[in-house]
């Protein structure tokens, strides 16, 4: 007999017998919170001090027998982060806010962190923030792991006690791509810093295209949302600057890259014909950001794809292979096929004579083919004039499932030779047999 003591959350709330395991025969449940004196379980236990409160508990059955003691921690946080900001009022220099939080209880929320912004712009995760010149409220806010907020605010004003004449400085980064090259699709995503007046627009174009303009209340530094800047295929020169509040325009920067918008054309060493077993190298040719060659793929006959590029087949008959791969910016080929054939060679015994001598009455003549399959046989029957042989009689027969074939024939006196013959089909070669003589008397 046990009971499983459950704790669901670290809300203020009550722990009830919903909460237990019950199983049946228990007599009674009883209960200590925080080692106090011994409470007899009779519904909700409620529990709403903050902090931990330590609930143990232990069941009794019908005959006596009592468990082990069981606890369980209930931990309750009604009670919000602090959070303070360190600065407040009128500056004659460069400004930074910093906030500072804690909690005693559950703690703070790491994962969403400290966060905070000027003028009511954007939260960003921070601690500490730059001021641009101007008068400014800054806002902060955490949260604790109990879900408890606590936000802060202050008012600052930053006076310029120099002339600004610096101009902001921008960088940009583009989408990875190999040794400036890049997809059709490219992504810019712009930095720009100020170090007094604080950066109000950031300017981008291409050559023969209108600018375009990224604005934003002042800051001293600035992390533009990315930009889809549709180049063309080949090469681009993007060209960028930005302006400060204190009017002072950056010299324009440009950065080329290059923009690949064609996938890779697919080779390979194929033929159109192969004897017993096939074995093919696909290549693939991208002049421009290069083959990634790890996503050369195949298939045969609407297999599977298969990763690699060489490939072997050793099964007789009419195959289409197919080949595809990427190049280093992404762009993956179609399909392109390639048919070809897999034909196994023939192996012919010359044809004999069953039995022994031949005279002239019907004799009997067999030959084979190997492999063993039915397939039309040609014999040619040559027969020697004056010594040289020339051409008596041609003889056609269909072999049997095992490749064997045989035919009866009357030849007159003489010397004869033999051969056999089989004509090429899909998945076969031609077979030819060497000459079989046969003198008949």
């Amino acid at each position: 007999m046990k009971r499983k003591v459950q704790n669901s959350d670290d809300t203020p709330g009550t722990v009830s017998q919903a909460a237990l395991s019950i199983c049946s025969g228990v007599a009674s449940t009883t209960y200590r919170i925080n080692g106090g004196a011994p409470q007899s379980y009779s519904g909700a236990i409620p529990v709403s001090a903050e902090g931990t409160t330590l609930l143990a508990c232990y069941s009794t059955d019908v005959a006596g027998n009592q468990e082990a003691t069981q606890t369980l921690p209930v931990k309750i946080d009604k009670t919000a982060p602090t959070l303070s900001l360190d600065k407040s009022g009128t500056y004659n220099a460069p400004l930074t806010v910093t906030a500072t939080a804690g909690d005693a209880l559950s703690g703070v929320d790491t994962t969403q962190g400290v966060q905070m912004n000027i003028d009511g712009a954007s939260w960003v995760k921070e601690t500490a923030i730059s001021v641009p010149l101007g008068s400014h409220t800054v806002n902060a806010r955490v949260f604790d792991k109990a879900g408890n907020e606590q936000t802060a605010s202050t008012n600052v004003t930053v006076n310029a006690t120099v002339p600004d004449t610096t101009a902001p400085h921008t960088t940009v980064a583009l989408g990875s791509g190999p040794a400036q090259w890049y997809p059709s699709s490219v992504t810019a995503s712009f930095v720009a810093t100020d170090d007094l007046t604080g950066v109000v627009t950031t300017t981008w174009w291409f050559d023969g295209r209108a600018p375009s303009v990224l604005a934003t209340s002042t800051q001293l530094s600035v992390a533009w949302q990315p930009v889809s800047l549709l180049p063309i295929v080949g090469s681009n020169t993007l060209h960028f600057y930005s302006r400060d509040a204190g009017g002072n325009v950056e010299a324009t920067q440009n950065v080329t890259f290059q923009v690949d918008g064609q996938a890779p054309t697919i080779n390979g060493d194929w033929h159109p014909a192969y004897t017993n077993s096939a074995t093919i190298h696909v290549t693939a040719i991208d002049l421009q950001s290069g083959v990634d060659t790890s996503t050369i793929e195949t298939r045969v006959d609407g297999g599977a794809p298969q990763p690699g590029n060489v490939v072997t087949v050793s099964t007789r008959g009419a195959h289409i292979l197919e080949a595809r791969a990427a190049d280093n910016v992404g762009n993956v080929s179609g399909w392109t096929a390639y048919a070809f054939t897999v034909n196994s060679s023939v192996s012919l015994a010359a044809p004999k004579v069953s039995g022994s001598a031949v005279h002239t009455r019907s004799t009997k003549f067999v030959g084979s083919v190997s492999p063993g399959r039915v397939v039309r046989v040609t014999v040619t029957i040559q027969r020697s004039v004056r010594g040289k042989y020339k051409a008596y009689r041609t003889i056609r027969v269909n072999t049997g499932p095992t490749g064997a074939w045989s035919f009866k024939y009357k030849l007159p006196k003489g010397t004869f030779r033999l051969r056999s013959t089989t004509p090429a089909s899909t998945g076969w070669l031609a077979g030819t047999s060497g000459y079989r003589t046969v003198k008949v008397k």
